[in-house]
C-alpha cells in the first residue's frame, strides 16, 4: 500500500515494467534492420522470448490485461504498453510511407489485427499447457502465421 496504493496500483507497476522491458528488447532487436517486415517479425520474437521466460508476467498479460476491473471501466493501458504500441504504429506507419500497405487499410486496424493475433494464439497455446485447451500447434507458427498475415495487408505486385 506504501508504494503502490493499492492491488490495481502494484498491477499496474507490473504491466508497466513489463511492457518497458519487452520494448526496450524489441526496439533494439529492430533498430538496424532495412526491412519493415523483418522488423515486425523481431518485434514478435521479442514479445514471445520475453514472456516464455517469465511465465508471471505471461499470464498476467495474456489473462488479466485487460479484464475490466472491479473499480470500474478501467483497463490496464499502461505507459509501458503504450509505449509498445507507439514501436508498432512506427513499423505500420513506415511500411505505410513506402506504399507497402494496401492504402484502403487504416494502420490502426492493421496494428490491432497482428497484436491482436499473435496475443490470442500466445493465450491459446497458454490455455492448451494449463487446461488441455485444443491448441497444439508449434512455437514456429507464430512467426509463420504473422508472415502470412502480415502479407494480406500488402500491396500485391504486378
Amino acid at each position: 500500500m506504501k508504494h503502490f496504493g493499492s492491488k490495481a496500483g502494484l498491477l499496474e507497476a507490473i504491466f508497466t515494467d513489463g511492457w518497458v522491458q519487452i520494448t526496450e528488447e524489441a526496439r533494439a532487436a529492430s533498430q538496424n534492420l532495412s526491412s519493415p517486415e523483418e522488423k515486425l517479425l523481431a518485434i514478435a520474437g521479442c514479445v514471445l522470448r520475453h514472456l516464455e521466460l517469465d511465465p508471471d508476467l505471461k499470464l498476467l498479460v495474456l489473462l488479466e490485461g485487460r479484464r475490466i476491473r472491479r473499480e470500474g471501466p478501467v483497463v490496464a493501458l499502461t505507459e509501458g504498453f503504450l509505449g509498445f504500441v507507439s514501436l508498432i504504429d512506427g513499423v505500420v506507419n513506415e511500411m505505410r510511407a513506402m506504399h507497402l500497405l494496401r492504402s484502403e487499410l487504416h494502420p490502426h486496424a492493421i496494428r490491432s489485427a497482428l497484436m491482436g493475433m499473435l496475443e490470442g494464439m500466445m493465450r491459446d497455446r497458454y490455455l492448451a499447457a494449463q487446461l488441455g485447451f485444443p491448441a497444439d500447434f508449434q512455437p514456429a507458427q507464430f512467426q509463420e502465421m504473422l508472415g502470412l498475415v502480415l502479407a494480406s495487408f500488402m500491396v500485391r505486385e504486378a
